[in-house]
C-alpha cells in the first residue's frame, strides 16, 4: 500500500487473482489468509477472483503456452524483462514434472487459467451409421 500510495496509483476496484489454497482456515485464527487480505484491503473495493479450486496443472500450462505464442505464432503475452523470477521459471521449469518451486510461474498459471482458458470446440455433427447386409 505504501508504494501505491507513493507512486498515486488508483487502486479502488483492484483484482485480485489468487490460489485457491489460501481459502482454507487457518486453525488458530479460524479465518482464511484470502479474507484477512479481502477485509485488509476492503477501502479499495477489491475484487476477488480466487476459484474454490486451483485449475490442474496441465491445463494451466496448456492455457500459458497458448496465451504466450499462439498456433498461428501471434504472441498473446509479453513479460517486462524486469519479471526476472518470471523469466528465470520460464525457463527453468519442466513440463512434465515438478513445479512446485516454481511459484512465479505458478500465479501467472492461475490468472491466464482464470482469464484466458482453453475453451474446447465442440465440432462434430451427429448422423447415421449405415451397416450393410452382407
Amino acid at each position: 500500500m505504501d508504494r501505491a500510495n507513493k507512486q498515486k496509483w488508483n487502486l479502488r476496484g483492484l483484482t485480485i487473482f489468487g490460489d485457491a489454497t489460501g481459502n482454507a482456515r487457518d486453525s488458530t485464527s479460524g479465518v482464511s489468509d484470502w479474507f484477512l487480505v479481502a477485509n485488509r484491503l476492503r477501502n479499495l473495493q477489491p475484487i476477488m477472483r480466487v476459484p474454490r479450486a486451483n485449475p490442474h496443472v496441465k491445463d494451466s500450462i496448456n492455457a500459458l503456452r497458448a496465451r504466450l505464442k499462439t498456433a498461428d505464432g501471434s504472441i498473446g503475452l509479453i513479460v517486462d524483462p524486469r519479471c526476472e523470477r518470471l523469466i528465470h521459471d520460464l525457463r527453468s521449469a519442466l513440463w512434465p514434472g515438478n513445479l512446485d518451486a516454481h511459484h512465479a510461474l505458478a500465479w501467472l498459471r492461475y490468472f491466464v487459467a482464470a482469464e484466458y482458458p482453453i475453451k474446447l470446440e465442440n465440432n462434430f455433427q451427429l448422423g447415421t451409421i449405415g451397416l450393410s447386409k452382407e
